[in-house]
């Protein structure tokens, strides 16, 4: 891409949020190397673990890990990991706790190639769904502060429909 485009640098964007891991395929492309890493979920683990790690220390343990529990969903997305442990993962309030978690995950487990290239994130809704949306809020808009107007008539009398 590079060499066609003449671009400078590439931006990486929403695929990143729980996939840190992504930073590696620019740099290998940069190099001209074609190495795509997709992690175990051993792997990823270790990943989760260092990003609260690195949270915590910034701002304080409690803090960092409060911080994390967004990022939990993210990491795990299409990887085999039970209701239950997703849910207390999500709730995780100290390392020690995040520890325990994490050893319960079943870190052989590979990547789910099944969820390359879904949306990711908040994508948010469909052109159509945002439309409809923003009529709903017109018509909201108008009900519950109506403007007035003059009346029809022509008698200059102003009038709330």
């Amino acid at each position: 891409m590079v060499e066609e485009t003449g671009v400078a640098g590439v931006v990486v964007g929403r695929g990143c949020p729980g996939r840190p891991w992504l930073f590696h395929d620019p740099a290998a492309a940069f190099n001209g190397d074609a190495v795509s890493i997709l992690p175990s979920l051993g792997e990823v683990a270790h990943m989760m673990r260092r990003h609260a790690e690195l949270l915590s220390e910034h701002m304080g343990e409690e803090r960092g890990c409060k911080e994390f529990r967004k990022h939990v969903t993210w990491y795990l997305k299409g990887f085999p990991a039970g209701g239950d442990l997703r849910r207390l993962l999500a709730l995780v309030d100290s390392l020690a706790t995040l520890d325990v978690l994490l050893a319960e995950l079943d870190h052989d487990a590979p990547f789910p190639t099944n969820e390359l290239g879904t949306p990711r994130g908040r994508r948010g809704r469909s052109a159509q769904a945002r439309r409809a949306a923003r009529r709903m809020a017109r018509r909201h808009r108008r009900t519950r502060h109506p403007r007035p107007r003059r009346c029809q008539r022509g008698h200059g009398r102003i009038t709330v429909r």
